[in-house]
């Protein structure tokens, strides 16, 4: 059994910086806004699926790391309160973190 965690997403947001991992809470949180599994957007990824799929991890990360003082929880916003804050170049950072994580396992696995 492979226990080892993926380094967390260093996330610069409202002049703060978060810790997010991707946990089964963001993908539970991000099906419970959306309607739709988690797996959609390996068929049909939009940047707003992947804006609402940081922010779910970001707010499900606060469980795990402790969120910077004087900084607003993830948790407390709604996905359009904290795609305000967020620079476009931030998303395209996520998707590179996630698909490095998905090589590492596809590696491992041959």
């Amino acid at each position: 059994m492979n226990t080892k965690i993926k380094k967390p997403f260093r996330l610069q947001w409202g002049g703060h910086e978060y810790l997010v991992i991707e946990t089964m809470g963001a993908l539970l949180r991000f099906q419970a806004y959306t309607g739709r599994d988690i797996l959609t957007m390996a068929t049909d990824p939009s940047l707003a699926d992947v804006a609402i799929y940081l922010w779910a991890a970001a707010a499900s990360s606060e469980k795990l790391y402790p969120v910077p003082e004087g900084a607003t929880p993830i948790s407390s916003l709604t996905p359009q309160d904290f795609a305000d804050l967020l620079p476009p170049q931030v998303l395209l950072d996520w998707q590179q973190y996630n698909a490095q994580g998905q090589q590492t396992d596809v590696k491992k696995k041959k």
